[in-house]
C-alpha cells in the first residue's frame, strides 16, 4: 500500500513538472532595433522581431518614431504597416509562415533630429535620448536598440539609462559602440511588461580634428609653396635670358 502510494506521488509530481514545463517557457517576443543616424537629420531604422510560441495571427510592436516613411519587410511572407489607435502607434505584422524564424522591418524617419537647431553646452556637446516604451499588451521579453550617431559626431558620455546602471549589476545595461567610422550607445534590457520602458539619454559632439593632421596639412601648404616659388623664379630667368641672348 506504501509503495502504491509513493509511485502515485510520484507520478504526480511529474504530471505537475511536465504541466508548469510549457508554462514557464511560455511564449516570447525580442525585438532589437537599429537607428543609424544621417547627416541631414533623418533616420534608417531597421527592426528585427523574434517571436516564439505566439499565438496565430498579426503581432502588434510598439512604435517610438513620428514621421514614419517607407515602411517594409524584405521577408517576402511579412506584410508589415503601421496602426493608429487612440493615439498611439503600433507597427502591424502578419507573416504567413512566421514560425520562430526573425523577421525584418524597415522604416526612414526623415526628421528623427534637428542638428541646426540642437541647444549646444560647454565643448559643444548636444544631448540625444532614445525612449521605447512597451504599448501592448504582451511582455517584451528581450529589446534592446542601438543608435548609430553620423561620422562627424562621437559619443561623450551617457548621462541616464531606464533600466539605471546600479552597483548590484554585474553587467551594464548600456553599451558605447564603435561600427567603422561611427560611434553610438545600446540600451538593452528583459521582460518589459505593458507599460514599462528602455530608454538612453547621451551627450555628443563633433569630432575635433587632431592638431598633428593639421600641422602635416600646413607643412604640405607651405612646402608646395615653395616649390610653386621656385618653378615660378625658374621660368621667369629662363624668360629673362631668351629675351637677352
Amino acid at each position: 500500500m506504501k509503495q502504491r502510494t509513493g509511485r502515485l506521488l510520484v507520478q504526480a509530481l511529474w504530471a505537475l513538472v511536465a504541466a508548469a514545463g510549457p508554462a514557464a517557457a511560455g511564449p516570447s517576443l525580442a525585438l532589437h532595433e537599429r537607428i543609424t543616424l544621417r547627416d541631414d537629420g533623418s533616420a534608417d531604422i531597421t527592426i528585427v522581431i523574434t517571436s516564439q510560441g505566439m499565438p496565430p495571427g498579426a503581432i502588434l510592436i510598439p512604435c517610438a518614431y513620428a514621421g514614419v516613411e517607407s515602411l517594409a519587410s524584405p521577408d517576402s511572407s511579412a506584410t508589415v504597416r503601421l496602426q493608429e489607435d487612440q493615439d498611439v502607434r503600433f507597427f502591424r505584422l502578419e507573416a504567413a509562415e512566421r514560425g520562430d524564424r526573425p523577421v525584418t522591418i524597415h522604416l526612414e524617419v526623415p526628421r528623427y533630429v534637428d542638428w541646426q537647431g540642437k541647444k549646444r553646452a560647454d565643448f559643444g556637446n548636444m544631448t540625444l535620448t532614445h525612449a521605447f516604451r512597451n504599448t501592448t499588451s504582451r511582455t517584451v521579453t528581450t529589446y534592446r536598440c542601438d543608435v548609430l550617431l553620423p561620422e562627424w559626431l562621437t559619443v561623450t558620455s551617457v548621462v541616464s539609462s531606464i533600466p539605471a546602471q546600479t552597483e548590484k549589476d554585474p553587467v551594464s545595461p548600456y553599451d558605447i559602440l564603435r561600427d567603422g567610422g561611427r560611434t553610438g550607445v545600446s540600451i538593452r534590457t528583459r521582460d518589459l511588461r505593458p507599460g514599462d520602458a528602455a530608454a538612453i539619454t547621451f551627450r555628443c559632439k563633433p569630432v575635433e580634428k587632431s592638431p598633428v593632421l593639421f600641422g602635416l596639412f600646413a607643412l604640405a601648404g607651405l612646402a608646395y609653396l615653395i616649390f610653386f616659388r621656385d618653378v615660378l623664379k625658374e621660368k621667369t630667368n629662363g624668360s629673362a635670358a631668351t629675351q637677352n641672348p
